[in-house]
């Protein structure tokens, strides 16, 4: 006879019939759960989000100059002839170049830009001066200088042969006295673009140190780089009690051969220009990456 104890064992047994058939979808739908979690984050917006520990910060470098440090930045410069707009035409917000930091990686630089005279060719040659221009980007100058350092002059860092050295500017061997080093609108002393072992400290006069051209009057501290058009200026401090007490100076090359020029820097580029006609003003720009 059926009873109610023979019901009850009936229900229990399809009750636990239902749980051993849906058991191992529901196991499964599980461990597809588990091997989507994510186990590493590229933002610490994606690392809050998967619950992983936040990002260390990248490191960064400090700005050789007196007070402190800055956002650093490196970039190639690239010549061109004196009243060009340069290779960064439209004004580059300040948050688009801190945004390139020490990533000069990001982009690949190819050829200069056609309107230039090329890029500004890295290292020393025999006579101790940088020369001429290249249109390999490999050979370029790149410079690491602090993008918002707006208010005074600075060091351009740059590494030559796996050494940190510093763009200056050095007089001839010959020319060691003041009135030799005294820049102005009214003269045509000039000085040759080299590399220092050393940082200078802004709007110091010139000093003999170890330069490329050898122990000659130097500056490094002399330049100033504008955030938005990316035009590099350099500013000479003259010997003390010499009058003007500093000089903005005018880059000048051989336009018959620009890829073989020295660089000349002088505090009157027309009167320059005057007494040597092949001579040319050009101006230094730092070849920003592309926005986007």
């Amino acid at each position: 006879m059926f009873n109610r104890t023979t019901y009850w064992l009936c229900v229990l047994q399809l009750l636990c019939s239902a749980v051993s058939i849906h058991a191992s979808p529901i196991l499964n739908q599980h461990e597809d759960v588990t091997r989507t979690v994510k186990t590493e984050c590229h933002t610490n917006a994606e690392c809050l989000a998967a619950g992983l520990p936040l990002l260390k910060p990248s490191p960064r470098r400090l700005v050789h100059r007196a007070g402190g440090s800055g956002s650093v930045v490196t970039f190639p410069v690239v010549a061109y002839p004196a009243g060009s707009p340069g290779p960064n035409p439209q004004a580059v917000k300040r948050r688009s170049i801190l945004a390139h930091r020490g990533k000069i990686a990001e982009r690949a630089y190819g050829a200069p830009p056609a309107e230039s005279l090329g890029y500004v060719k890295a290292g020393v040659a025999t006579l101790g001066e940088l020369i001429g221009t290249t249109d390999d980007p490999s050979e370029a100058l790149y410079v690491t200088y602090d993008s918002t350092l707006i208010s005074t002059t600075q060091n351009l860092e740059l590494t030559d042969g796996g050494v940190v050295k510093y763009l200056c500017l050095a007089s001839d061997d010959d020319e060691q006295d003041t009135a030799d080093t005294t820049m102005s609108s009214s003269s045509t002393n000039d000085v040759r673009l080299t590399e220092c072992a050393s940082p200078g400290l802004p709007n110091s006069s010139p000093s003999d140190q170890t330069s490329a051209r050898g122990n000659t009057a130097a500056e490094a501290a002399v330049w100033s780089v504008d955030s938005n058009t990316g035009l590099i200026t350099a500013t000479w401090t003259n010997p003390a009690g010499t009058s003007p007490a500093s000089a903005p100076l005018g880059i000048m090359y051989n336009n018959n051969d620009p890829s073989g020029s020295s660089w000349y820097l002088t505090g009157a580029p027309a009167d320059f220009t005057e007494e040597l006609p092949y001579f040319s003003e050009g101006h230094f720009f730092v070849w920003f990456p592309e926005s986007g």
